[in-house]
């Protein structure tokens, strides 16, 4: 059987996203999590802005893990909520 390119990057990205999650909830209190999801967007942004502009040092995989780090906050924000 065929392994499903689309697939595996979902099943990669969905294990980043745990531990990533892990991560801040370890690092993090739960006070301004939608603060800190919008500063995560505000990166992702920059990120995809500078990669579209061939910015030296600038990755996919820079875009990569921003959206990582959105995705992680997204769920602190709908699971925990924000104590602001």
């Amino acid at each position: 059987m065929a392994v499903n390119p689309v697939q595996e990057r979902t099943e990669e990205a969905t294990r980043d996203i745990r531990n990533e999650l892990a991560k801040a909830r370890k690092h993090f209190g739960t006070s301004h999590t939608l603060a800190a999801l919008q500063e995560e967007v505000g990166e992702l942004s920059q990120a995809m802005i500078d990669l579209e502009m061939n910015q030296v040092g600038v990755e996919n995989s820079d875009v990569y893990d921003e959206a990582v780090q959105v995705a992680a906050m997204a769920i602190r924000v709908a699971t925990e909520g924000d104590a602001t």
